[in-house]
């Protein structure tokens, strides 16, 4: 498998696109776990072979060859085909609705078909589909965004910050709202546009997806991990990491067999 990636390197990028990839070749697996990951993501399946078939919760079925989803609270479970050739977007989740009209909220914990919003969508498909070098469609799709975006205010800007980055000191309600200068109720309405999740539910949310990052990128213990990611305790843990995954996190770091983060492959051929 080939893997590509690109960081936003403008400012109008920055605004929208946490990163764009591609990856492109023969999987030596065949089915694929996606733990919960807090992101909002743009597939386009440019692949020769049949589309794949996946599931998020009762959200089941061949994937469109060019769909988004939001935040999941559940896994994504996939069965792979032989070749694949996939491009997709990371996007920051407040300027969803600068681009499609409609809130992050509205896909999370499944799948939508882009087409079905806006048939032009179909267009910038045919258009990526054409090019056949990564940069290329690179290219084509900063020209689309950077058509489709204006420049946030520096309170959108300081929010993304909060949904994407690690937790700090912002652990509870009335510290976040006033970090983001918000009252509790008007961060509760945004958190709820984009994630579809209340501010509490956010937050032990970003507590789970720093315990993903710190079995990765640590040589903590599991108990070293479940403080620095400030649960309560070990039980506590364990018990909303399955919750978000089917899975405790002892057996997610055993299972995990790649360098990416809530990913886990599976049946390899």
């Amino acid at each position: 498998m080939n893997v590509n990636f690109h960081l936003p390197d403008t400012p109008a990028l920055c605004n929208a696109v946490r990163a764009i990839f591609q990856t492109d070749g023969f999987p030596d697996f065949s089915n694929e776990t996606i733990l919960p990951k807090g992101c909002t993501e743009i597939i386009f399946d440019l692949s020769e072979s049949q589309s794949i078939n996946g599931r998020i919760g009762n959200n089941q079925g061949r994937l469109p060859r060019c769909f988004i989803y939001g935040y999941t609270q559940t896994p994504i479970y996939l069965q792979l085909s032989r070749q694949q050739t996939y491009f997709g977007i990371f996007f920051h989740p407040v300027i969803i609705k600068h681009i499609l009209g409609v809130p992050a909220k509205e896909f999370a914990n499944r799948w939508v078909d882009l087409t079905l919003i806006d048939p032009l969508f179909n267009t910038l498909w045919h258009r990526l589909a054409e090019q056949r070098e990564f940069a290329s469609r690179v290219a084509v799709v900063r020209q689309w965004i950077e058509k489709k975006t204006s420049p946030l205010k520096s309170q959108e800007r300081k929010f993304n910050e909060f949904l994407c980055g690690s937790l700090y000191k912002m652990t509870t309600v009335p510290k976040v709202a006033d970090e983001l200068c918000y009252s509790s109720r008007q961060l509760s309405r945004k958190i709820q546009d984009i994630t579809d999740m209340n501010t509490e539910d956010l937050l032990l949310y970003k507590k789970y997806l720093r315990a993903i990052e710190l079995i990765h990128t640590s040589k903590l213990s599991l108990s070293g991990i479940a403080h620095e990611s400030h649960f309560a305790d070990q039980s506590h843990f364990i018990k909303s990491f399955r919750m978000f995954t089917n899975i405790t996190p002892g057996e997610y770091a055993q299972l995990r067999t790649t360098h990416l983060p809530g990913h886990i492959f599976h049946n390899v051929r």
